[in-house]
């Protein structure tokens, strides 16, 4: 089974469910066949911005239901460090932003070099957004950057009607 994936935006909290619904959903749904490990929950940075302890709260009691975690979008929001190591995340994902110029922008090859040492350095799996050429994919795989995302890789995919269903 194909993990499904669920994006929790702060900007939205009032029409979504908040994250400690999430928690309760998953626990309510452990007697089902449902398999929290599948399940890889993407938090923006300026998601959490509010109160960081209680989100970090939240998402430990997730995380030891199974369920992994992703920062979407890093270095867009505020970035803070020493979060990122309190954070029960596995992986990191490099937005778009650092990544449109890469390799021909010195600057932005060495912000994506940077941030992919430091995720590894974390234990991260770390993940660049927006790739679409395959020079970029050639520099970002060379520094060690585990996945990609973007049209070099495929077209968005119509989300299945079970992951909508669940939440």
């Amino acid at each position: 089974m194909e993990p499904c994936r669920i994006f929790l935006s702060g900007g939205k909290r009032k029409r979504q469910r908040r994250p400690a619904d999430v928690t309760k959903l998953l626990r309510s749904d452990s007697s089902d066949s449902s398999e929290p490990n599948k399940l890889n929950l993407e938090v923006t940075e300026g998601s959490l911005i509010g109160d960081m302890e209680e989100a970090l709260q939240v998402m430990r009691e997730v995380r030891a239901l199974g369920v992994r975690f992703s920062i979407d979008d890093f270095g867009r929001g505020f970035s803070s460090l020493s979060y990122l190591q309190q954070m029960p995340v596995q992986t990191l994902k490099i937005d778009r932003r650092f990544l449109e110029h890469v390799p021909e922008r010195t600057g932005e090859a060495m912000l994506a070099k940077s941030i992919i040492a430091m995720g590894h350095a974390l234990g991260l799996e770390v993940v660049a957004e927006g790739v679409e050429r395959h020079e970029q994919w050639q520099f970002l795989s060379a520094e060690g950057c585990d996945q990609a995302q973007g049209f070099l890789v495929g077209r968005p995919k119509i989300r299945r009607a079970s992951c909508r269903e669940r939440v």
